[in-house]
């Protein structure tokens, strides 16, 4: 997956402190740059059309892990001891050729030589392991990766899959907000800080006509503002791509309240009616104490994920446009 790339920067050379292009994605995708790499990266962006696209691929790579990870995969028995096998009969050689008994320092010997493209063609066994290793990996991504798509209440399958994609969802968006809560997240995260930029850019990156990021308290509130903090590229769970913007609000005792807006494409992931407004109900937002709302408009899914409460959170639902109608999904 790195190729060239993690060699030279754009124009030949590397990036600020020595970083790869390759590197630098990977670092975006893990929300990890500095300052200076984020002005790089803006750069790279500018000239490489693919950038963006990288970054969504990495990200996407790193929740489809994750998420096969958490079910807790189970390989084969068989296939275990085939590959158990195989390795076991490669390393006897190399220790046998160099009089290594340890197997931790015959893997600490033999890692240069893995790197090398004809270790992999003197060592039939070892790369036919790496292909079914690959192989059971991809399809574990796949079935991680899938969700489901145009359900609706009562359809097969609604009761289990959806609902067990909502809580996925909600644990995702639940965790990013309070992650980028940090300003030190955030800022690596939330590289558009003009909302004016970021309603044209990522209706570009959502393929829609408009986007609606805007907060605009309803008169006669007096909550003191609602601001826009920053906007980044994100992954939520089973959407092609999708963005993360950060809002900070005062409640009307002073106390600072933080809130998120994430926005996906409406590909039928959540079951949602038009003019509605939807409580999503998650155990992961209830530990992390805040609430979820859904709804859907123009062509896209926003989620607002709110620290605030009573009468102050109805303040911020309608300061987001949010539909006046309130369902449970």
């Amino acid at each position: 997956m790195r190729g060239d790339e993690d060699k030279q920067g754009p124009c030949g050379g590397r990036l600020p402190d020595g970083v790869s292009p390759g590197e630098l994605i990977r670092m975006a995708a893990d929300g990890e740059l500095t300052d200076e790499q984020v002005a790089a990266f803006e750069k790279l962006c500018a000239e490489r059309d693919c950038t963006r696209d990288r970054v969504l691929f990495e990200q996407t790579l790193r929740e489809c892990c994750g998420r096969v990870m958490r079910d807790k995969p189970c390989c084969p028995e068989a296939l275990r001891t085939r590959i158990r096998a195989m390795a076991a009969s490669q390393s006897a050689s190399h220790a046998a050729d160099h009089g290594q008994t340890d197997s931790f320092s015959v893997v600490e010997a033999m890692a240069p030589r893995t790197r090398s493209v004809a270790f992999w063609r003197r060592s039939p066994g070892l790369a036919a392991a790496a292909v079914v290793l690959l192989s059971l990996a991809g399809v574990l991504i796949y079935q991680g990766a899938r969700v489901p798509t145009g359900q609706t209440p009562g359809s097969p399958g609604w009761s289990g899959q959806t609902v067990a994609y909502q809580e996925q969802v909600a644990r995702f968006v639940a965790a990013e907000h309070v992650r980028c809560c940090q300003d030190e997240a955030a800022e690596s995260k939330m590289i558009v800080r003009d909302l004016g930029q970021a309603r044209d850019r990522f209706a570009r990156s959502l393929g829609v006509a408009s986007l609606d990021l805007s907060a605009d308290l309803p008169s006669g509130v007096d909550i003191g503002s609602v601001t826009f903090y920053g906007a980044g590229d994100c992954h939520v769970p089973g959407s092609s791509r999708s963005v993360h913007a950060r809002y900070d609000a005062t409640s009307p005792d002073g106390t600072p309240v933080h809130l998120s807006l994430f926005v996906m494409p409406d590909e039928g992931q959540l079951a949602l009616a038009d003019g509605k407004t939807y409580v999503v109900t998650s155990s992961s937002c209830e530990e992390k104490g805040v609430n979820l709302f859904a709804w859907r408009e123009g062509g896209v899914i926003y989620l607002l994920v709110s620290e605030a409460q009573g009468n102050f959170c109805k303040a911020v639902r309608k300061a987001f446009h949010a539909p006046d109608a309130v369902g449970t999904l």
